[in-house]
Formats: structure tokens, C-alpha cells, sequence
């Protein structure tokens, strides 16, 4: 579209005016979309490591138990004591993957952190009590322990809340991670829009001045040169244009900004 009111010098103001707004538009959605990606990532990881310490902790739960009737089922107390120091073992390894899971956890998962991390120190408790009976007082004193032990039903309950709990965890995990895959991809269009938008406002730049200034000019400067040289050529042209071009062709001075 023409703009004959306006110089040269204006329209290209205007088209660098908002190619440089575009430029700030793309920094703007690739900072955003840095930040977004960054604290999504962050968040997928936190659940992935969460989902991890759950599984590692319910299977060693799981060995706990299974150490804790192998005591009671030993034939003597030498094979007690080596399933006691499984015990250790596992009860140690089980304590630092509550560290692990504890540090990954997010606010809203406190609360289920302190439920269940409260019934596993409960079978913790239970396995170490059967250890010192064992070391204190032998095998036979440990096996009384075995008629009111509660392994079993903790370990059930444990079970259901832990594989809720990986389950919840797995879906978050899913749905953080669509997100990331919603904001690259919305990232990645607005990028190809405003990426299509500076070409071709760098297009309309370059497009003006060959056809407002370069070709003009060049055409002037050889009827000029033509009628300097003493050749019969028609008037300069372009002279009643209002822009710098028109100035250059007709002698006359562009107005300044102050009027």
C-alpha cells in the first residue's frame, strides 16, 4: 500500500520500529518458554524420582518382611543371625530411600509422606525389636514374637497405599510431561509465526528501498548525467514526489521534523 504522506526515511522507522518488535517478541517467547520448560522439567523429575523411591521402598518393605519370618522359621540361631543382619541391611537401605523420597517431595504430598513414613519406621521398629530379642535373649524368645506380629497386616496396608501412591505418581509424571510436549509445540508456533513475520517485514524493508530510493535514484542519476552530457531527454522525473527522492529530483529542500 502507498504511503505518499510519508518519507522514506519514516517508512523504513516504521518497518525497523516493528521488526524490532518482533525480535523482542521471539527473546520474549523463548525466555518464557525456557522458564516454563525449566520449572515443568524440574517437576517431571521431582515425580519420576518419587514414583522411584515409592517402588524402592515398597520392595524393601517387602524383604523386610520376608527376613522377619525367616527368623521365625530358622532351624537354629546361626541362620537367625544372618537373617538378622539382612534385617539391618534392609532396614538401613529403607531408611535412606525415605531421605531420598523426602527430599524430591513436593508440599502437597507432606502429609502423605508423614502417613506412611510413620508406618514404616512401625515395621522398622517391629524388625529391630525382633533382632535385639534375638541377640538378647535367643531364637526361642524371638519366635514368641511371632504370634502377635502384625508384619503381615502392615505390610497389606502399606502395599495398597504405597501402589496407590506410585500410581499417582506415574500419572503426574505423564501429565507434567504432556505439558512440556503442549509448550514446545505452542512455543515452536508462535516461534514460526513471529520467525515468518520478521522475514517479511526485513523483506518489506529491503523492498522499499530498492523501489523507493535505489531505482528512483538510479534513474535520475542517468537523465541527469544524459542531460549534462547535452542529450535531448525528458524532464527529471519523480520531481512531484514528497519524499527525499522528490527533493533530490526537484532541487528542493525535505522539511525537517520541526517544521
Amino acid at each position: 500500500m502507498k504511503l505518499p504522506h510519508l518519507s522514506i526515511a519514516t517508512k523504513l522507522y516504521a518497518i525497523l520500529a516493528l521488526l524490532a518488535t518482533v525480535t523482542v517478541g521471539l527473546a520474549a517467547v523463548a525466555v518464557v518458554n525456557a522458564g516454563r520448560h525449566a520449572t515443568l522439567t524440574e517437576q517431571f523429575g521431582a515425580a519420576f524420582k518419587g514414583g522411584q523411591n515409592i517402588e524402592q521402598i515398597n520392595g524393601l518393605i517387602y524383604a523386610l518382611v520376608m527376613e522377619t519370618r525367616a527368623i521365625y522359621l530358622a532351624e537354629d540361631a546361626g541362620i537367625a543371625q544372618d537373617h538378622a543382619k539382612a534385617i539391618a541391611k534392609f532396614s538401613e537401605r529403607l531408611s535412606d530411600a525415605l531421605k531420598g523420597w523426602q527430599q524430591s517431595l513436593q508440599s502437597e504430598d507432606a502429609d502423605r509422606f508423614r502417613e506412611i513414613s510413620g508406618r514404616v519406621r512401625i515395621v522398622q521398629d517391629s524388625s529391630r525389636e525382633l533382632v535385639r530379642r534375638l541377640n538378647q535373649a535367643g531364637l526361642a524368645s524371638a519366635r514368641q514374637m511371632g504370634s502377635f506380629d502384625d508384619h503381615g497386616a502392615v505390610h497389606g496396608v502399606l502395599s495398597n497405599d504405597l501402589q496407590a501412591l506410585s500410581k499417582m505418581y506415574a500419572q503426574r509424571a505423564d501429565r507434567i510431561y504432556a505439558g512440556i510436549d503442549e509448550g514446545i509445540a505452542i512455543s515452536a508456533w508462535l516461534m514460526s509465526v513471529l520467525g515468518v513475520l520478521a522475514v517479511l517485514l526485513a523483506g518489506a524493508g529491503a523492498y522499499t528501498i530498492w523501489w523507493a530510493v535505489a531505482r528512483p535514484l538510479a534513474r535520475i542519476t542517468r537523465i541527469t548525467e544524459a542531460i549534462a552530457a547535452g542529450n535531448d531527454m525528458d524532464e527529471v522525473p519523480y520531481r512531484d514526489r514528497g519524499d527525499e527522492v522528490g527533493a533530490v529530483a526537484s532541487g528542493r529542500k525535505m522539511p525537517t521534523a520541526s517544521g
